[in-house]
């Protein structure tokens, strides 16, 4: 093992705490009222008049409840893997790994409930589009059809547009973090899957 590999000192744990802040910044979460904020009114609003609310709502338990175990199981794998750590290497302190692992499960978290936040506003989007084919073809009205595709192209454009720095910044702190994640796996060379945990 080499000597510059501490436990505390993940070099792909920075991408990850850049890149929240950088989620939450391009979120517009910092701020009263964003354009995702935005962006999710409208379509809160659309869904309402249009009746696709509670299939939206439906969808977003079930993604919530995936992107909370994908959490917890990236956690729980960090974790594990502290304890294996302490237990091994009795020079570093049990309160450096404590405070990685909860540096590493905040940014994570802060990271995906950004990812969360993106994923509610194209499933919505989805259902919009969704609504606007079934209407067109049940109801075969192109002259209300050219007024409805005016309003979804809109919205699809003014959420699309809130949404692209956001995506900027998921793409950046992936490929950070599987760069940078390089170095750790050399410097954590034969105990990897502390590294499956951040990747994850």
């Amino acid at each position: 093992l080499s000597e510059q590999a501490t436990f505390s000192k993940l070099n792909s744990d920075i991408c990850l705490a850049i890149g929240s802040i950088l989620g939450i910044l391009a979120c517009g979460c910092l701020q009263l009222k964003g354009r995702i904020s935005e962006s999710m009114i409208l379509l809160n609003t659309i869904g309402q008049t249009k009746g696709f609310l509670s299939q939206w709502e439906q969808a977003m338990q079930l993604d919530a409840c995936f992107v909370t175990i994908l959490w917890a199981v990236a956690v729980a794998g960090r974790f594990e893997f502290g304890l294996r750590w302490s237990q091994s290497n009795s020079e570093q302190s049990h309160n450096e790994v404590v405070i990685a692992i909860l540096a590493f499960a905040v940014t994570s978290g802060l990271l995906m409930a950004v990812l969360f936040q993106a994923l509610k506003v194209c499933r919505g989007l989805r259902l919009l589009i969704d609504d606007f084919s079934y209407n067109l073809v049940l109801s075969q009205d192109f002259l209300r059809a050219e007024q409805e595709w005016n309003l979804t192209q809109a919205v699809l454009r003014s959420s699309c547009s809130s949404l692209e720095r956001l995506f900027i910044v998921f793409q950046s702190t992936i490929f950070a973090t599987m760069t940078v994640g390089l170095v750790d796996v050399y410097n954590f060379a034969g105990q990897e899957t502390v590294l499956l945990a951040g990747m994850l």
